[in-house]
């Protein structure tokens, strides 16, 4: 996931999301032809370091921004998660601390859990507190993070060394997915009963079926937008 223009790449990201049946193919110059608009609401004042993503918490009502403070794969343990409110006023900006190079995000009771290069990373949401930290072997970029109804977790990583989908279940880390279908897998999303990958590798925004691992592409998406966070 790269930071570049990343509100402009969630735009383009929902039409294809909203196609969902069919290949609905999304060009780079239907954004900056403007078919498609952004208008900015806020922004935070200077702080953050290198910001990387953001995942909004429903039951906290609250953001959560994952702070590089670094280079991407520099393990220089100065890492860490802000808490932003929704109208962009950091409430706590190193409101978890000790990671290396934070990127993707998501939560499951009251668990945060983040990519971080090659590790898991388990965070207390209630005191931003490390619970565990569960090494991916192989992984070279750990990026985005999605869970399941049932608290499983998944992170790619979108090396070109490894590209592969992890999952952590039950405590344990291990590759769930990996192949030609997988081509440096970037962003995840859980709809119903499937995880939505963003390909870097190929630019294809695929559907995987949580119960048979069955995949469906269901958008192509320009080379400009392949190698960033792609989901609403």
């Amino acid at each position: 996931m790269k930071k570049i223009f990343l509100i402009w790449l969630i735009v383009v990201s929902c039409v294809s999301i909203l196609e969902f049946i069919g290949v609905h193919n999304v060009k780079a110059s239907d954004v900056g032809g403007g078919t498609y608009k952004v208008v900015k609401q806020w922004q935070t004042i200077k702080g953050l370091r290198v910001p990387e993503s953001v995942l909004y918490d429903e039951s906290g009502n609250t953001l959560y921004v994952s702070n590089i403070n670094g280079k991407p794969t520099e393990k220089n343990g100065q890492g860490f998660i802000s808490k932003v409110s929704l109208d962009g006023k950091i409430e706590a900006l190193k409101w978890a601390t000790g990671l290396h190079a934070p990127k993707g995000s998501a939560i499951y009771k009251n668990k945060l859990y983040v990519s971080d290069i090659d590790h898991l990373i388990e965070i207390d949401v209630k005191i931003g507190k490390i619970l565990a930290k569960y090494p991916a072997t192989g992984a070279k970029f750990l990026n985005d993070v999605a869970t399941d109804a049932s608290g499983n977790v998944y992170v790619t990583d979108m090396s070109s060394e490894n590209s592969v989908i992890y999952i952590l279940k039950h405590g344990n880390m291990a590759v769930w997915m990996k192949g030609t279908e997988i081509s440096r897998p970037n962003g995840l999303d859980i709809e119903g009963k499937k995880l939505l990958v963003g390909n870097s590798g190929d630019g294809l925004l695929k559907a995987i079926n949580l119960s048979d691992k069955k995949i469906t592409t269901i958008a192509r998406v320009d080379s400009g937008f392949a190698h960033s966070h792609i989901f609403c």
